[in-house]
């Protein structure tokens, strides 16, 4: 995931749990909207593709639901 977004290469995964995090807006500044917002999106493909794993799709599927239902934006 990291390779392909350099973006996230120094991150501390900490600073991506609130879109206000300065590590965020330094992003932002060093590597453009588009390129963070590509690195974030593909983090939480990820992450979710593990919790999948763990947890089984549909209730990953739920969880993400519910998260976005319940104030991420």
């Amino acid at each position: 995931m990291r390779p392909d977004h350099p973006a996230l290469g120094g991150v501390q995964h900490h600073a991506l749990i609130s879109p206000n995090h300065p590590a965020i807006a330094q992003i932002v500044e060093e590597h453009g909207s588009a390129a963070t917002a590509a690195a974030i999106e593909s983090m939480l493909i990820v992450l979710l593709e593990l919790l999948g794993r763990l947890i089984g799709d549909d209730m990953a599927a739920k969880i993400a639901e519910n998260s976005a239902k319940n104030g991420a934006g």
